[in-house]
């Protein structure tokens, strides 16, 4: 289709180029959901782990619950699921007095925005208990005072002495 304006054309092509569905699905929708229950979440949800506590969260807090425990085993190297009686207690919480006192050390500053949402999650679920919750939040708060003060010590290093003074020299 040509479009003469002022003696010049302009070819439309939208109006030329036939239009095609590479889609066997009626509307994007049913794609959609056909598409999320195939999700690596939904299959999540749907796992048994024998572990009360989990198995019996609703299915949306369930893929929740999972994805922080993951990011804790990221975060300290570690299978918790993979190793319940060394990580959960009787009462099939997460024991995270235990998990940051023995593996602690493997958390970098980069993490600690991702701990903390994590037990947040886990805390909403059930997964941990009040104690533990509160005692991950001061031990996340005191390393991050302590990389403050690390990085504070380290810009003030060539300060210790008075630059005016000639009996300071090394």
């Amino acid at each position: 289709m040509e479009i003469k304006v002022s003696d010049k054309n302009f070819i439309d092509y939208s109006a030329s180029i036939p239009k095609t569905n590479n889609s066997d699905k009626s509307n994007f929708s049913e794609t959609l959901n056909e598409m999320s229950n195939q999700s690596h979440i939904n299959i999540k949800k749907n796992i048994t782990l024998y572990i009360p506590t989990i198995d019996n969260l609703p299915r949306d807090k369930k893929g929740k619950a999972l994805d922080a425990i993951n990011k804790l085993d990221k975060i300290f190297s570690i299978d918790i699921l993979g190793n319940p009686d060394q990580f959960m207690r009787n009462d099939f919480t997460i024991d995270m007095v235990r998990i940051l006192s023995e593996y602690g050390n493997n958390a970098t500053s980069f993490d600690f925005n991702d701990l903390t949402k994590s037990i947040n999650t886990l805390l909403d679920c059930g997964l941990i208990t009040n104690e533990d919750y509160f005692y991950t939040l001061r031990w996340i708060a005191t390393m991050k005072q302590a990389l403050k003060i690390k990085m504070n010590s380290v810009e003030n290093k060539g300060t210790i002495f008075k630059p005016h003074n000639p009996n300071n020299i090394f």
